[in-house]
């Protein structure tokens, strides 16, 4: 019966207030609002990335086509179970929508807002490992530590992973990198984890005070279906992505670092982890889907003859047939199980509540299954 402590802070859910206090408009629609202009928001970011490493036209496209709508063979099985040909489990871009840009996009703002964020820090990344870059080291550590910084306090998960993979990288290139000296290294690293850790500490911290511990570990608890599930849903993505950093690194592509150690330590925390490796992994459709887009294009300059070109095309374009089997099965289910229903009297209850509370939070005392909603729909605290 204890009271959650009033202490977590959600820099998209505190906008989302604050908007809905000035404007009148309620929460709830601000976010359903928030979904349409994210969408175009992530193209734009993806984008932004694939030009701030250095991609051509044709890349770029293929960047933005690979990212939103990377998901593996998951539609494929769905469109065979339902012909009758072979009857087998979907994988992970079926059901872990968390982990696909598109189903996110379109369902999930509070993971869009971070995934747009992520893309963003992709782009300051590229140029923070390059080291004939003109830009200052400093201020491009200053504005991917702002970055990963705001990301922590919109969603801590993604950011962990990626404050992880920054100070790997930035170890790889001090080591292999004689134009990264021990000074650049030092004065990198400081900079962006001095902006990047205090919000995931402080997310750490939330999750050991009372209440907050218990929901921080139901949100940890997450099923685990096996490699297989996992390879169903990557697999497609995984394999282009593996060209892609064969040829980011026989190219000498520093610039691709920081998405290559993403892709791989995504991949790891979902192969070989537990179940919390999910949480951990989100957004790496990201570097798969740049890796992917680098290694096709490259495949497709490699092509000399025409027989080799054609045969290029062909499998980019049955690869994005069989992908976009998946959000097209997703999206159908989805559309035939329609909107969960909220009984009448709880949202009566809620309105009530806020009415006679004014503008103080009130402590709700409920069960379980009210306890899930009423914060979100009221802000009332259970």
């Amino acid at each position: 019966t204890d009271a959650h402590t009033g202490i977590f802070l959600n820099l998209y859910f505190l906008v989302v207030g604050l908007l809905s206090r000035f404007s009148g408009i309620s929460p709830l629609q601000l976010m359903e609002l928030s979904s349409f202009l994210l969408g175009p928001a992530a193209a734009f970011a993806v984008l932004h990335a694939a030009r701030r490493l250095n991609f051509d036209s044709v890349a770029q496209t293929l960047a933005v086509l690979f990212v939103l709508f990377g998901s593996g063979l998951s539609g494929l099985i769905v469109l065979m179970d339902r012909l009758g040909i072979v009857s087998l489990h979907p994988g992970a871009d079926a059901t872990y929508h968390d982990l696909f840009p598109l189903t996110e996009l379109a369902f999930y703002p509070y993971h869009s807002a971070a995934f747009v964020l992520m893309a963003l820090a992709v782009g300051a990344a590229a140029r923070l490992f390059v080291p004939e870059s003109t830009d200052p080291p400093t201020r491009q550590a200053v504005a991917f530590g702002a970055l990963l910084l705001i990301a922590g306090l919109v969603r801590p998960y993604e950011a962990v992973t990626l404050i992880v993979v920054f100070n790997v990288t930035a170890l790889i290139h001090l080591l292999s990198e004689p134009r990264w000296p021990w000074r650049r290294f030092l004065v990198t690293c400081c900079i962006v984890d001095a902006l990047a850790v205090p919000p995931v500490a402080y997310a750490g911290f939330i999750a050991t005070l009372p209440v907050w511990n218990s929901f921080a570990g139901h949100s940890m608890e997450l099923l685990n279906e096996g490699l297989g599930y996992f390879l169903k849903g990557f697999g497609l993505l995984w394999m282009l992505a593996a060209v892609g950093l064969y040829f980011a690194v026989k190219d000498r592509q520093r610039s691709l670092s920081f998405v290559g150690v993403w892709a791989v330590l995504a991949a790891a925390l979902l192969c070989l982890s537990p179940s919390y490796g999910t949480k951990l992994a989100g957004g790496s459709v990201l570097a798969d889907g740049l890796l992917a887009a680098y290694g096709v294009r490259r495949l497709l300059q490699a092509s000399t003859t025409l027989r080799g070109r054609q045969a290029t095309i062909r499998l980019i374009v049955g690869t994005f047939a069989i992908m976009a089997l998946t959000p097209i099965a997703v999206l159908t289910d989805i559309a035939k199980a329609g909107a969960p229903l909220v009984d009448t009297d709880l949202l009566a209850a809620g309105r009530r509540i806020r009415e006679l509370e004014g503008d103080r939070i009130p402590v709700v005392l409920t069960d379980l299954s009210a306890g899930a909603v009423i914060p979100g729909l009221f802000g009332e605290r259970v």
